[in-house]
């Protein structure tokens, strides 16, 4: 993909991004995110940039974000900025920018878009999923289930957006809560192989061998095969069933 699709969108990003204070709240992108004290230091992050830099533009591509366990929510005074004069088509568009900025790796610009398409139009499922998505390329989980966590609360029957907000809960290491979020995933569609290999592997952990042959078979049937590591331990404890 050309590197001219992601110019437009992140000068116009960094252009109009700019530092405010917003109100308290839990867990806001301002105070989970704050800019750094002192700018200019130049320690190198894990893939190569200037630590500091890299804080304040994911801080400004989501300042005025609230993510608290039951969702994600917006302040008031950014919807008034952001939102002035512009419809549900300018939404959309920032969406589609947005997906097309995260397959090339620009992801604080595409999380500044989704940030705005939200504030344009909170009511679409599919901008907090995406901005889910990002936050998960950035290893920020706690956000991601918090923006996956809304995008269900939309459409609560999509399953993708089901089986994402598992994914998050499991990554921060919550198992019954990710076993159960997987199970209402399946309950919409049963040929998620991803979900049963994810469940045999948490299946086995919680000592529900049965279980876990049960999810083994089904994602194995789906071509999503477990790891052959856990597989191998499973038939230690367990043999595997007569009709495996």
């Amino acid at each position: 993909m050309s590197n001219r699709l992601a110019v437009a969108p992140v000068a116009a990003l960094l252009a109009c991004l700019a530092g405010c204070q917003g109100s308290s709240g839990v867990d806001r992108a301002e105070q989970a995110l704050a800019p750094p004290s002192r700018p200019g230091v130049e320690r190198v992050a894990d893939d190569g940039g200037p630590v500091e830099f890299k804080k304040r533009v994911m801080w400004q591509a989501l300042r005025g974000l609230d993510f608290t366990a039951d969702g994600v929510s917006v302040d008031a005074q950014l919807r008034d900025e952001i939102a002035a004069g512009r419809g549900v088509d300018a939404a959309a568009g920032l969406h589609r920018e947005a997906d097309a900025l995260l397959v090339i790796n620009a992801r604080e610009p595409a999380l500044g878009l989704w940030r705005d398409a939200i504030v344009i139009d909170p009511s679409v499922a599919a901008y907090y999923d995406g901005l889910g998505r990002g936050l998960i390329a950035r290893r920020r989980d706690a956000q991601a289930r918090s923006a996956f966590a809304t995008a269900v609360r939309l459409e609560p029957a999509d399953a993708g957006y089901r089986l994402r907000l598992a994914q998050s809960i499991d990554r921060l290491g919550d198992v019954p809560g990710a076993m159960e979020a997987y199970r209402h995933a399946l309950a919409l569609d049963a040929g998620l192989g991803r979900a049963h290999a994810r469940l045999a592997v948490l299946s086995y952990y919680a000592g529900d061998d049965a279980g876990a042959w049960t999810h083994v078979r089904r994602a194995e049937a789906l071509g999503d095969a477990v790891p052959a590591q856990m597989r191998r331990m499973l038939s230690a404890r367990t043999p595997a069933p007569a009709n495996d």
